[in-house]
């Protein structure tokens, strides 16, 4: 069937709260070479939206459209090379563009939605498992039999980073906000969950490890006053990743040194297409033969686009646990 000319797509009027998010009518895009077309099915809500948002505008030379990973069907390629994917189910890493109808992905990063998983599931995986295999895996180096402290423990990141920790055989503890998301990140695999509203976790995971401390924390957060407190759980010769940039949280410097501790940051998003295509190569032939047994993604609520302000919020709120989807068709 031809495609229409127009599609709905979520933008923004300025920078601001999530009342600037508005739903527009705008051209499908047409995929050039290396790149396909989506018609999308789910799309997530991810942190990296709400820091587009709240900055005003995407990376250089990025869509205008909110959303950085999707499910659906390939409706149209770019290359003739490609046809034979037309009506593929695929879900996808893309560089923004899922809060649509349609969506442009690099043909390499739409990959065959797994069989174990729904498409809604599909929809809720791709930014997860790549940011965490890249950094906690590729990064920061976590080795079978080390411990890992990962914040967030029921966010996007902290639920598929206590899963993975746990399949590749290292010991997940994390943090959470509520005893209601102490027992959900429990059930995911932690050996021990922190609440940071009434627990020090610095105080609890040392003596969970018998004085020891962890080897890798993994910080979606980036809270001010972490950091400190990160190196401090930190055995010697630890690593530390962040996924995000926080709010200016201080780095202490002498601390880090006193460790001998490895910081890490990093940007998925405008990285090469190389090196998402290297996350890919290690991360896919691990994790889709245990999709839906050993590593499920965690989903908090769907909406549909027109509730766009409705899911930023809810994001914001610190109350979601998991993933916030779209259910866009």
């Amino acid at each position: 069937m031809p495609l229409p000319s127009q599609m709905r797509a979520v933008i923004q009027k300025r920078p601001g709260g999530p009342e600037v998010l508005e739903v527009v009518d705008m051209p499908v895009p047409e995929p050039g070479p290396g790149q396909v077309l989506i018609g999308v099915a789910w799309a997530g809500v991810n942190p990296h939206d709400i820091s587009q948002r709240k900055r005003g505008s995407p990376p250089p030379g990025h869509t205008p459209i909110f959303g950085l990973e999707c499910s659906g069907e390939i409706v149209a390629v770019g290359d003739a090379a490609d046809r034979q994917r037309i009506g593929e189910k695929v879900c996808a890493l893309v560089q923004g563009g899922a809060y649509a109808d349609y969506c442009l992905s690099d043909a390499c990063l739409a990959l065959p939605q797994s069989p174990a998983l729904t498409e809604r599931e599909n929809g809720a995986i791709m930014e997860n498992l790549f940011t965490v295999w890249f950094n906690m895996i590729q990064i920061a180096g976590l080795k079978p039999g080390e411990r890992v402290l990962v914040h967030g423990g029921t966010g996007n990141i902290g639920s598929t980073a206590i899963q993975i920790a746990r399949l590749i055989g290292a010991v997940p503890y994390a943090t959470v906000g509520t005893e209601e998301k102490r027992a959900i990140a429990l059930g995911l695999g932690a050996e021990r969950v922190v609440n940071y509203r009434t627990e020090d976790f610095v105080a609890v995971l040392k003596e969970a490890t018998s004085g020891a401390g962890v080897h890798v924390v993994l910080d979606p957060v980036a809270a001010d006053g972490y950091a400190a407190k990160n190196i401090d759980l930190l055995v010697r010769d630890g690593r530390l990743s962040y996924v995000s940039g926080g709010n200016g949280a201080t780095v202490p410097v002498s601390a880090i040194m006193q460790k001998r501790a490895q910081v890490y940051g990093s940007m998925l998003r405008t990285s090469e297409l190389s090196r998402k295509m290297k996350v890919a190569d290690e991360m896919v032939p691990r994790m889709w033969p245990v999709l839906g047994s050993k590593i499920k993604p965690l989903i908090d609520c769907e909406l549909p686009l027109e509730k766009a302000v409705e899911a930023h919020r809810r994001s914001e709120s610190g109350e979601s646990t998991g993933k916030i989807l779209f259910k866009v068709r």
